[in-house]
C-alpha cells in the first residue's frame, strides 16, 4: 500500500492569541516604565517574528500513514509509532493528557502501549481514521 501523508491542522487562533498578549503585556510594561525611549517595540517585534517562525514549522508538520507505522513529524521531532502498538484510535476535542503533537484543538487521540496517548490533529480527520483502518485491522476506531 502505498504512503499517504497528512498535513497537520493548524489553528492559527492559538498563535495570534498568544503573540497579542504578550506583545500588549510588553507596550503596557514598556509604557508605564520611567524611561523616555521607545526600546520596548524591539521586545514586540521579537515576539512578532518568533511567532511566525513557529506558525511556519508548524504548519509544515505531517502525519504520514506507511505500510507498518506512523511516522510523526512535528516541528523538528520525527516519531514512528507502529500500528503493532496501537490499541484504538478515536476523535477527540480536547486532548487532556499524553504527548501532543499538534495545535489545533479538533484532532484524533490514539491509545498506544497501553495507556500511553498521543493526539494528533491531520487537516482531514475522517479520511485519516479511514485509512488508519484499512491499513491496520486491529485497530477499534472510536467515532464519536
Amino acid at each position: 500500500m502505498k504512503d499517504k501523508v497528512y498535513q497537520a491542522k493548524v489553528d492559527g487562533n492559538w498563535f495570534f492569541l498568544i503573540g497579542v498578549f504578550i506583545s500588549a503585556v510588553m507596550i503596557v510594561i514598556g509604557m508605564t516604565s520611567m524611561t523616555d525611549t521607545n526600546e520596548y517595540f524591539y521586545g514586540v517585534l521579537a515576539v512578532a517574528i518568533i511567532g511566525v517562525l513557529l506558525y511556519y514549522l508548524a504548519s509544515r508538520s505531517s502525519y504520514t500513514l506507511t505500510e507498518d507505522k506512523i511516522v510523526i513529524k512535528f516541528f523538528i521531532y520525527t516519531n514512528e509509532l507502529p500500528y503493532s502498538y496501537i490499541q484504538h484510535a478515536k476523535k477527540s476535542n480536547y486532548p487532556s493528557s499524553g504527548r501532543k503533537a499538534a495545535f489545533a484543538k479538533e484532532g484524533i487521540a490514539i491509545y498506544y502501549n497501553q495507556g500511553s496517548i498521543l493526539f494528533i490533529a491531520p487537516v482531514d480527520r475522517d479520511k485519516f481514521m479511514q485509512d488508519l483502518g484499512s491499513r491496520a485491522d486491529h485497530i477499534q476506531l472510536i467515532q464519536r
